[in-house]
């Protein structure tokens, strides 16, 4: 009696748009849960093991970044604050840069009135290196905004990917 062999059907590795898009939504939402997860373990790190220290604002200003090429009509503007304050026993003084640019110069202008000439703020310093300081030197929710706002995207990412599913 003759046998015949069994055939065998191989799964089809090709997927639908729609999967191909869900997979990519979950891998971005896992990314940035890693993401905000590090930015608040990092900020919460600085709130607990940072010196806190009052600061007095000597200037902040807007300036133009000079760049080497850059598109037509297109300028960068950053921003930064001066501060002097008393660090581990000696009077210190740096200057803190707003972190990124923006083409829109009233975004940095708004920033920068938040520190007038001669006001005070409370910041946080870095007692290995007191010139290694931080504008937002007490807890609260905006200490939190960028990793909330990463958290938050993650999790419209991860409703996406259960509508698509």
């Amino acid at each position: 009696m003759a046998t015949s062999p069994v055939q065998r059907t191989e799964p089809n590795p090709q997927r639908s748009g729609r999967q191909l898009v869900a997979f990519g939504c979950i891998w971005m939402s896992a990314l940035l849960m890693i993401l905000a997860g590090w930015l608040a373990i990092s900020r919460v790190g600085r709130l607990l093991h940072w010196s806190k220290a009052d600061a007095e604002v000597q200037r902040s200003e807007v300036y133009l970044v000079i760049q080497g090429t850059r598109a037509r009509g297109s300028k960068p503007w950053s921003a930064r604050v001066t501060i002097r304050y008393l660090a581990n026993g000696q009077l210190v003084e740096t200057t803190l840069d707003r972190g990124f640019q923006s083409a829109v110069r009233p975004w940095m202008e708004q920033w920068t009135r938040q520190y007038p000439a001669g006001s005070h703020k409370r910041i946080l310093f870095n007692p290995a290196d007191p010139l290694e300081a931080d504008l937002d030197g007490e807890w609260s929710l905006a200490s939190f905004s960028s990793p909330a706002g990463f958290m938050l995207a993650a999790v419209l990412l991860s409703w996406g990917w259960r509508r698509l599913h």
